[in-house]
């Protein structure tokens, strides 16, 4: 749930997906106009540096994914 500027309130749910990976995803068209390999750091600095790239659901799930990537033994 967020509250946006233009005074609406919203629903929408994530999904993360951690895996390691020796290749490059195959892109489906229809979802994907195309993919970038990032490590977390650099995603985390982009963010502060540009909030205006990032969606205010991104920026939700992201923190719950860097607290659950720094506190729990994931073993990736």
């Amino acid at each position: 749930k967020a509250e946006l500027d233009n005074d609406l309130t919203e629903h929408e749910l994530d999904h993360v997906l951690i895996a390691r990976w020796n290749q490059d995803p195959v892109v489906n068209p229809d979802e994907a106009d195309s993919f970038e390999w990032r490590s977390v750091d650099w995603v985390a600095l982009d963010m502060k540096q540009h909030p205006e790239k990032y969606t205010v659901w991104f920026k939700i799930i992201y923190d719950k994914f860097l607290n659950f990537w720094n506190n729990e033994d994931h073993g990736i």
